[in-house]
């Protein structure tokens, strides 16, 4: 499929987006058309009041969690480090003592060393996320949730960038203007709107938020 861009010049005291290429068949978009469909997005991306207390509420909860949560799972991993080094001892006496043989002996050591890497990349993980995901999802929901005041009040470059952040696909069909959520911020644009029940609307993108901040 051709792709064209469409390039802004002003007739008439308005400001018109149209095509330049040769035999495009895009006609010409007015301004004022486009600036609508981009509010109407950024509506989309917008909370309400009882969305904002809800997503408040979560990560809340997450952040009194994260310490506990690391803890539990460095533990964890650290009890399965020290099966897997008594494991290794116990496989190189069975050698030793001629119970095994070179073949098998190496076939099981490989295992087992991958198994003890596999920890030690969790373990360091965990030590790198230093409860910083929670805090990373309260200001991707922020940066989300002021996305349409912040469009409003932009220059237009910055406007234009955020454009670009926000969104993946922006194609012109006739007089309409379609603008397609980037993945980032999909769960959110697409999430139900079921009113009066704002943790209903939201339950399952928070629940895909929570999951997101797992560990490892």
């Amino acid at each position: 499929m051709d792709r064209y861009s469409l390039i802004a010049e002003q007739q008439k005291g308005h400001v018109y987006y149209r095509c330049h290429t040769k035999n495009c068949p895009q006609s010409c978009v007015r301004e004022e058309t486009i600036s609508t469909e981009v509010s109407r997005f950024f509506q989309k991306v917008r909370y309400d009041d009882r969305e904002r207390e809800y997503y408040k509420s979560r990560i809340s909860t997450l952040k009194a969690t994260w310490a506990g949560r690391r803890e539990e799972e460095t533990k964890s991993l650290d009890l399965k480090q020290s099966q897997i080094k008594d494991r290794l001892n116990r496989l190189t006496d069975a050698y030793l003592d001629q119970s095994l043989d070179k073949s098998m002996f190496e076939e099981r050591k490989k295992s087992l060393l991958l198994e003890q890497k596999a920890v030690e990349e969790n373990l360091a993980n965990v030590a790198r996320s230093n409860g910083s995901s929670p805090d990373k999802i309260e200001i991707f929901l922020e940066l989300a949730g002021n996305a349409w005041l912040s469009h409003k009040l932009a220059t237009p470059e910055d406007a234009r960038e955020m454009l670009n952040i926000f969104t993946s696909n922006r194609q012109a069909e006739g007089k309409k203007i379609c603008l397609k959520p980037s993945i980032a911020f999909q769960e959110i644009v697409n999430r139900p709107k079921i009113d009066g029940c704002a943790p209903g609307r939201n339950r399952t993108y928070i629940k895909t938020l929570e999951e997101s901040c797992s560990i490892h």
